[in-house]
């Protein structure tokens, strides 16, 4: 038994533990610091302190950040390396860099750098975009949210603090961008060269710029008219049907054609004000017609709230719509024939109610005759007719131009045959 037990002792002695054949780890790294490499800002310095190991270096997403560890090239007995900015995943709130030491069997714990992100600068959103009549656009817009989990880190820029420094450009076709100063929400665009182009706010640091489809980008569009169809001339107290297409295609809002309500505007002569007659959204006006008057088509400014288009005013060419008599004249006898020499005699009632002084003319088979001036008051007239030959003869009345609360009327003819047997 003791020889036994010596045995034992001796073999137990022979034999090491299996933690103690292990290497011993490298101490880690100290006082790892993150910079820009140089003024472009492409490449990111990492720097440390060890006793002249290999290293090993990675990005480490930390806290909520969601995302892979990733190495980075690096030097491996070096005590600094640099590497690309594009190997740093954009839009992470919280990355740190981790510098360990390794002599090929053993790893140190990790030595971490201070945190910083890789946020590119918030969505803008226009709100509001009026273009005006000269060409200029006056906008405002909103950034989104975003919260800095590292303010002042290393890698920081002043174009990153607070709100990142939107520029506004035309998205086609010229591509200008005019920068703003840091913190600005709105800007007046100047007139550009295209009637339509797109605009939109876009905020730009040292890791990128953030694009959302259709987030950013509103269409400045030119909105115009063609006049279809116009009565020349029409009679007072109707409605002349007047017809128009909108160039250019209808305007969006919300992913949806806007109903834009085209408007129609009238004027009695060139030196008065225009006015507001009706609005229409099926290309189609109906205006009642009460003297003569220009007219012209109107697309109003289209600027709704966080608009996809938005348009400036703009008219069509005048264009003028007399308007005449309407009248009612009773034939002579009823349209009966007459006895050859007998007088007989036509009423005629007008609208405008107007005192204005027409005439009753004959057609001799060259030209028409004056055969008396039919007077017309308060739109009421008589003219009376004697029949100096056997069969038809043409008569008529005429009424000249005149004026209908400073508008005018245009002169118009009724005829009235009158038979004797």
């Amino acid at each position: 038994m003791k020889i036994l037990l010596a045995i034992t002792l001796l073999g137990g002695l022979l034999t090491s533990p299996a933690w103690a054949t292990e290497a011993a780890a490298p101490p880690a790294p100290t006082g790892v610091r993150i910079e820009w490499a140089d003024a472009t800002r492409e490449m990111i310095r990492v720097s440390w302190s060890d006793s002249g190991s290999a290293n090993r270096v990675r990005l480490v997403p930390t806290g909520s950040a969601v995302g892979p560890d990733r190495d980075v090239p690096s030097t491996t007995t070096g005590n600094s390396t640099a590497f690309w900015r594009s190997e740093v995943p954009l839009d992470v709130a919280s990355l740190e860099v981790q510098v360990t030491s390794y002599d090929g069997s053993a790893e140190s714990v990790p030595a971490r750098s201070v945190r910083f992100d890789s946020l590119r600068p918030p969505v803008s959103r226009i709100v509001w975009a009026v273009p005006r009549t000269d060409g200029q656009v006056p906008m405002s817009w909103v950034q989104d949210e975003q919260t800095d989990l590292n303010p002042g880190d290393p890698l920081d820029l002043p174009t990153d603090l607070g709100p990142a420094r939107p520029t506004v450009h035309p998205l086609s076709p010229s591509q200008k961008v005019y920068p703003v100063p840091a913190g600005a929400r709105s800007f007046v665009l100047p007139r550009q060269s295209s009637t339509t182009y797109g605009l939109g706010v876009v905020a730009t640091n040292v890791w990128g710029t953030r694009y959302k489809a259709w987030d950013h980008q509103v269409t400045v569009k030119s909105l115009r008219t063609r006049l279809e169809s116009a009565p020349k001339s029409q009679g007072f107290g109707t409605r002349a049907q007047i017809n128009f297409a909108l160039l250019s295609g209808p305007p969006m809002w919300g992913h949806r054609s806007a109903n834009l309500g085209v408007t129609l505007e009238a004027r009695d002569n060139a030196t008065k004000p225009w006015q507001r007659i009706e609005t229409s959204y099926q290309g189609q006006f109906f205006p009642m017609l009460y003297g003569m008057r220009q007219y012209r088509i109107v697309v109003p400014t289209f600027a709704p709230k966080y608009p996809e288009d938005v348009a400036p005013w703009s008219a069509g060419a005048p264009f003028t719509i007399a308007t005449t008599y309407v009248g009612w004249p009773r034939a002579f006898n009823n349209g009966q024939p007459i006895s050859l020499g007998q007088k007989v005699s036509s009423r005629l009632e007008v609208k405008p109610a107007v005192n204005v002084n027409g005439a009753l003319q004959r057609y001799d088979g060259t030209k028409w005759i004056h055969v008396q001036t039919v007077p017309v008051r308060g739109g009421v007239g008589v003219g009376t007719a004697t029949a100096i030959k056997r069969g038809t003869t043409n008569y008529r009345i005429v009424l000249p131009s005149t004026t209908w609360a400073n508008r005018t009327i245009s002169p118009r003819t009724w005829g009235l045959p009158l038979t004797a047997r």
